[in-house]
């Protein structure tokens, strides 16, 4: 750990924290690091997501298009 992070700890409801956890993951991401993140958001640090990210939510918007599309073809040919 580098000198000048130090490890927070904070109360949390369990159930909260669990679903948390899953949408961080959907995210491509660990709930520790999309808190980083919104801290470093927050404080103006990072005003966009990391690439990463951007490309997922990219790929997933062209499989969305594409699975309608391929969804319209496919009603057009009935």
């Amino acid at each position: 750990m580098a000198k000048n992070k130090i490890l927070a700890t904070f109360r949390v409801d369990e159930d909260d924290w669990e679903a948390f956890k899953q949408w961080s993951e959907k995210r491509g991401n660990s709930a520790s690091g999309e808190l980083i993140r919104f801290i470093e958001s927050a404080l103006g640090k990072a005003t966009l997501d990391d690439m990463d990210t951007v490309d997922k939510k990219i790929e997933a918007a062209i499989a969305s298009l594409r699975a309608e599309l391929v969804g319209e073809m496919a009603s057009t040919k009935k």
